[in-house]
């Protein structure tokens, strides 16, 4: 139905609840975190789904607590199990019993979100554990990002998910290949850098791209390529010097 001017002023929509702020991650919104691989992105988001667990700050963004769901189709259950729990150790302060009720993991890599049979098996874990936040790590992983119907299949799924829902998607992604011009110069292809059809990133709320700035010194460029709903207040550009012994980024 159709509002006329007076009407659209008139509403009092609800307020816009954001899990990482200002403006980067709705309810019902998305984020993509891509970069080539060795860039750190999966500890990324490890680090982001403990901080939302528990409303702490991720990086310098404030979060408000949320339930989580990590899907991650790149390594092996007992591998990420490592991850997990070397990141745990290195945080003694973390309160186990309190942070188990706001996470759930489910590592399959074979878990494919491009076919009938995945995404019934998603929308049944996610009417079972009723997550805030759900993260896919990684997209090339769970989807063919180069095939139309792979990919209208899936972002059509999620947004319905969305909708109905109110759910939250992180999505971890990788770049194309380094593209050149004739000078050598590496052309910056913007949030398109993103690998697969253009649809990702049209559809992303926020993009956020991943580089090193010194790899040996593990220092990262964190660059906010995107931020649909952003008013000014956000920092787009982050330097960050990753402690790899404790798993701690560090602003610079």
């Amino acid at each position: 139905m159709s509002r006329s001017l007076k009407e659209l002023l008139a509403l009092s929509p609800p307020k816009i609840h954001y899990y990482i702020k200002p403006e980067i991650l709705a309810y019902g919104g998305s984020l993509f975190i891509y970069g080539l691989p060795g860039t750190w992105k999966s500890w990324l988001v490890i680090d982001l789904a403990f901080c939302l667990t528990q409303g702490y700050t991720w990086l310098q963004y404030p979060t408000s607590q949320a339930k989580i769901l990590i899907i991650q189709s790149e390594q092996v259950e007992t591998i990420y199990k490592e991850r997990i729990e070397f990141y745990v150790k290195a945080r003694p302060e973390l309160d186990i019993n309190k942070v188990d009720k706001f996470i759930q993991f489910e590592s399959d890599q074979n878990y494919r979100l491009d076919n009938i049979s995945g995404l019934f098996k998603l929308e049944s874990e996610l009417k079972i554990y009723k997550p805030d936040v759900v993260i896919i790590d990684c997209l090339y992983r769970s989807v063919d990002a180069d095939n139309g119907q792979s990919t209208d299949l899936f972002l059509g799924r999620l947004t319905r998910f969305q909708r109905e829902l109110g759910i939250a998607f992180v999505i971890v992604h990788h770049p194309h290949q380094i593209q050149k011009d004739r000078e050598g110069t590496t052309i910056d292809l913007g949030f398109d850098d993103m690998s697969g059809r253009t649809n990702y990133s049209r559809w992303a709320d926020s993009i956020l791209k991943v580089s090193y700035i010194d790899e040996s010194a593990h220092i990262l460029n964190l660059q906010f390529q995107k931020i649909k709903n952003d008013r000014g207040a956000t920092n787009k550009h982050l330097k960050v010097m990753v402690d790899t012994n404790k798993l701690v980024f560090n602003l610079i």
